[in-house]
This record gives C-alpha cells, sequence and structure tokens, in this order.
C-alpha cells in the first residue's frame, strides 16, 4: 500500500510540473522595445559656440580667472550658452564677457575670446589667426589647404624667409623656404606680419624689412623663361629699383622716398575682389612721376602716380607713350575679348591728365602691331608694318584715319571729350 502511495505522489509531482512547463512556454513572451529618450542640453534651443584655444580651454567654476578651474576641453568642443555674464571687459577696445556654457557633460564659465560661433582649423596654432580663417569666405580642401582668406594678403616667395616665435629680434626663430604664405598685418607693430603656410603647416611672425629682393623678383633668368608676363616684368621693376637709391622693394612691400617723405605700395590682393598688387613699370624722374601696374583678380590696368603730391593722376590705361613736349600721351589696350584695341588720348597740363579721346578700334588677330609713337606733337602713328597703319591728328577737332586691309579708308572725326555733351557717340562725324 505505502509502495502504491509513494507511485502516485511521485506521477502527481512530474505531471504538475509538465502543466507547469506547457504553460509557461505557451504564455506569451512580451519585449518593451520603447527605450528612453536622452535628453540633451543641447536639445533646449541654447545658442552654440565651440573652444578655440589650440592647447584646449579651462571651464572655471565662476566668471574670473581666479576662480578654480573646474573642467577642461579640447578645442572645437561644442557648447552650450548658457548664460552670459553683465560685467564687461574692455581690452584694447574690444568688449569681452564671461559666458556659463556646458559640453554636455558639466557647466562652466569661460571667457568669450576663447569661443566662436563655428569650428576653427584644428592646424592653426594662433587663437586670433583660428578665428580669421573660420569666420572668413575661405576655401579650404580635404588637405587643408587655404586658398583665400578675408583681409590677408598672399604672398609668393622665392627665397628664405626668417620666422619668429613672437614680435621680438631676441625670440627663438626658424627659416622656412615654403613659397606661399598668408600675411596679416600686425596693427600695433610697423613692420611686422603674422605669417601662415597656405597648409597651416608654417605659422609665426616676420619683420618685413628683412625680406629680401629675391624673395619677391626670384631669379631673372627663370622669370625670362618662364614665359609668364608678370615674372617678366618683375624684370623690369628689379631694373629700376637696382637703379635708384629712394626705391626699395621688401617682399609685397614697395617704398618710394622723395623728399624725405615715405609712400608705401603693399601688395594686398589675396586670391579674392578688393585687393590690389603693385608693380613698378617706369619711373619719369624728371616729373616725379611713376608708371604702376595695378593688379586686380579681375584683371590689370596701369595708372600713373605723381610722387610729390602723393596721389593717382591718370589710371586704366596700357602701354603709354608721350609726346617730345609731354603735352599729350596716348594709350592703346588691347581687349581680346572683343578683338580690338581701346584706344585713349590725354592732354597734359602741369602735371594733370585729361581724357580727351576714347574709342575702339577693331583689329584682328593676324596683325601684328609693330609700335605706337608719335609722328610729331600732335600726330601718332599706330603701325602694323606692311599690314598698314592707323594715324591719329590732335586739332580742334581729332582726326582718326584707318587704312588697314578689310577695310575701305576710312577716316572719324570727332570733337575732344572736354567738348563733348555727356553722350559721345552723338557727336561723332563719319
Amino acid at each position: 500500500m505505502k509502495v502504491k502511495l509513494f507511485i502516485l505522489i511521485i506521477f502527481s509531482v512530474l505531471y504538475l510540473n509538465c502543466n507547469v512547463k506547457k504553460s509557461q512556454e505557451s504564455k506569451p513572451v512580451i519585449i518593451d522595445i520603447k527605450q528612453e529618450e536622452k535628453i540633451s542640453v543641447f536639445d533646449f534651443g541654447y545658442d552654440i559656440v565651440y573652444a578655440v584655444p589650440f592647447d584646449g580651454l579651462n571651464l572655471y567654476s565662476e566668471p574670473n580667472f581666479n576662480s578654480e578651474s573646474i573642467k577642461y576641453i579640447p578645442r572645437n568642443t561644442k557648447l552650450a550658452v548658457l548664460e552670459i555674464n553683465d560685467e564687461c571687459e574692455v581690452i584694447n577696445g574690444t568688449d569681452y564677457y564671461w559666458y556659463k556654457v556646458d559640453s554636455g557633460n558639466g557647466a562652466g564659465w569661460a571667457f568669450s575670446d576663447n569661443l566662436f560661433d563655428k569650428p576653427v582649423p584644428n592646424k592653426v596654432k594662433n587663437l586670433k589667426i583660428a578665428k580669421i580663417i573660420a569666420g572668413s569666405d575661405n576655401l579650404i580642401n580635404d588637405e587643408d589647404c587655404i586658398y583665400f582668406i578675408e583681409n590677408a594678403m598672399l604672398y609668393l616667395n622665392r627665397d628664405i624667409l626668417k620666422i619668429y616665435n613672437d614680435t621680438s629680434f631676441e625670440s627663438n626663430f626658424t627659416y622656412t623656404n615654403y613659397d606661399e604664405f598668408f600675411l596679416f598685418k600686425h596693427d600695433e607693430l610697423p613692420g611686422w606680419y603674422y605669417l601662415i603656410s597656405g597648409d597651416c603647416e608654417e605659422e609665426g611672425f616676420i619683420y618685413i624689412y628683412e625680406i629680401s629682393s629675391e624673395s619677391f623678383y626670384g631669379n631673372q633668368e627663370e622669370n625670362v623663361r618662364s614665359g609668364n608676363y608678370y615674372q617678366y616684368m618683375q624684370n623690369t621693376e628689379y631694373e629700376i629699383v637696382m637703379k635708384y637709391n629712394n626705391l626699395k622693394r621688401y617682399g609685397p612691400l614697395l617704398l618710394i622716398t622723395n623728399n624725405n617723405k615715405t609712400i608705401e605700395f603693399f601688395d594686398t590682393r589675396n586670391g579674392g575682389p578688393g585687393g590690389i598688387k603693385y608693380l613698378l613699370l617706369d619711373y619719369y624722374t624728371n616729373y616725379d612721376e611713376l608708371l604702376i601696374l595695378k593688379q586686380y583678380w579681375e584683371g590689370a590696368s596701369m595708372s600713373i602716380y605723381n610722387i610729390k603730391n602723393d596721389e593717382f593722376r591718370c589710371e586704366n590705361i596700357f602701354n603709354p607713350v608721350f609726346n617730345n613736349s609731354r603735352t599729350y600721351m596716348v594709350s592703346l589696350d588691347f581687349n581680346q575679348e572683343i578683338s580690338s584695341y581701346s584706344l585713349k588720348l590725354f592732354s597734359i597740363n602741369n602735371g594733370f591728365y585729361k581724357e580727351i579721346y576714347n574709342d575702339n578700334i577693331v583689329v584682328d588677330f593676324d596683325w601684328k602691331l609693330n609700335k605706337v609713337f608719335w609722328i610729331n606733337e600732335k600726330n601718332i602713328c599706330i603701325d602694323y608694318g606692311e599690314i598698314g597703319k592707323i594715324t591719329i591728328e590732335i586739332g580742334n577737332v581729332i582726326r582718326v584715319i584707318d587704312n588697314m586691309p578689310a577695310k575701305e579708308t576710312s577716316e572719324t572725326t570727332v570733337e575732344p571729350l572736354n567738348q563733348q555733351s555727356d553722350t559721345f557717340a552723338d557727336q561723332r562725324k563719319q
């Protein structure tokens, strides 16, 4: 009887275990896939700034440098601005404030000069220059090469330069032969510029009066062989500068001294609109005048500069030719886009230039201009050799006689511009 009862109990236990297991296996398993979303400080619409210092930024417990440093964050760390302290600190005429910022992993106070509203180039150590590059309309490719920086001058170097750690001749320095730099003027220290290479590998200060003439002019023979018109004209300036003691070239800076007065022409062309490169092409010593090429991003033109009065007297000309008495000047500039020459005439009185004629001469690409010369004081010849010539006669009216081929010999007579109405074309007589 005991045996039967024991077997019955075992059987009941096994049966109940099987049913429980079946019940557990048949019950559906519910998995809650909804996870709690993590809220970030950047989700609350705060203004965003970035840490700028090359070596990283310390966050302080209070809005002053004497308080405890509570956190260190690397350059370009994204920060939410939680609060701005009302007290302003004026440094060199600029207002600075303390910002309470949060990196998403703790908050603290940071000085506004160490913050910027965009990430800055990681390679650039100088805080000010890093912010200038980040804030300008510059182009940086995958190799961090800079092509344009607003308000900086792109300088092409052809020699070895000395770069200082700071604006002191006693500071450490290195030599570099990089061929492409951007220069930033140091407002407080004349002659000193901050320099950064186009690939951000070289940085430091440079004293412009230490730059050799070879840095700007390069090798004279190589300039000729290059076939580059601008480099070829650099040779022209080199010969002029070497001839006259009152002319000096220090890299992008051309200096002219006259009667104890120094005039500076500093290249500012930087790969974009607005800048100019200056190149000296002639020096009319008897008249205190310079012929200067002004090269823009969009093109180039020549101008006549009066040293004594420190001003440009005649602009937008090309290859000027004067008569012997220097009472008239002719300019002939080829315009490739419309296959014509822009012919301009100027009368000259006491160093002042007045435009009296301006028109286009249609030419053929196959015609080779021989020379432009004055036949006498009031007659000009534009000579194409055996092909033909164009002559201009200056009097109460200006006569242009054109006997070039493929056109019937024509004559145009116009009144000088100073006697004409505003509509020049209406005054022309065929």
